[in-house]
C-alpha cells in the first residue's frame, strides 16, 4: 500500500446535502477499492485563483488515504463523473508506510471528528458548515489604495527631532 493525498474542489453553491453526499461517495469509493481513509480535512469555501467551469469559488477538501496504485484510476474516474466536483488532484506521498502509525492517525482523526460533531450538535450547527466570515474577509480591503498606506504611525511622526 501507498499513501496518497487527494485534494478536490466541490461547487460552492450546492445544497449542503449534495456536498455531504459527494464527500460520502468519494470516501466510499476509496474504501470499496480496498483503500483506507486516514483523514479528511474540509478547508471550506475559498476563492479560486481562476474560473473553473464558470465558478469563482469552491469548497476545498483534503483527504489522505492508503491504497494501491491500480485503484487510483477508479477513484479518479468516480471524481470525474461526480457532478459536484469541479477539480481534483491525487498525489502519491510515500511508497512505504507504517500501517500501525496510519491506523493511529485515523483513530485520532475519527475521535476528533466525533468530538467536533458532538459539540456542533450541542450548539445546533453542523461541524462542516461553511464559514461565510472567510468570504467577507476576502472582500475587505479591496477598495484600499496601496499608495495610501506607508506603514508609518502618524501620531509618532518625529522626523528631524534628533535631540
Amino acid at each position: 500500500m501507498r499513501k496518497y493525498e487527494l485534494l478536490y474542489i466541490l461547487k460552492h453553491d450546492s445544497a449542503p446535502e449534495k456536498t455531504a453526499a459527494a464527500r460520502d461517495k468519494i470516501n466510499s469509493v476509496i474504501e470499496s477499492e480496498g483503500g483506507m481513509l486516514v483523514n479528511e480535512d474540509v478547508w471550506g469555501k475559498k476563492k479560486l485563483a481562476f474560473e473553473v467551469k464558470k465558478y469563482q469559488k469552491g469548497i476545498f477538501i483534503l483527504t489522505h488515504f492508503l491504497g494501491e496504485p491500480s485503484h487510483i484510476r477508479e477513484i479518479e474516474r468516480n471524481l470525474k463523473l461526480n457532478q459536484e466536483v469541479l477539480r481534483y488532484l491525487t498525489v502519491k506521498l510515500t511508497d512505504k508506510i507504517d500501517l500501525e502509525e496510519e491506523k493511529a492517525t485515523r483513530e485520532k482523526w475519527q475521535a476528533d471528528k466525533a468530538r467536533a460533531d458532538l459539540e456542533a450538535a450541542e450548539a445546533g450547527t453542523s461541524a462542516d458548515a461553511d464559514d461565510d466570515e472567510e468570504e467577507e474577509e476576502d472582500d475587505r480591503g479591496k477598495d484600499r489604495d496601496d499608495d495610501d498606506f506607508d506603514g508609518d504611525d502618524e501620531a509618532g511622526d518625529d522626523e528631524g527631532d534628533d535631540d
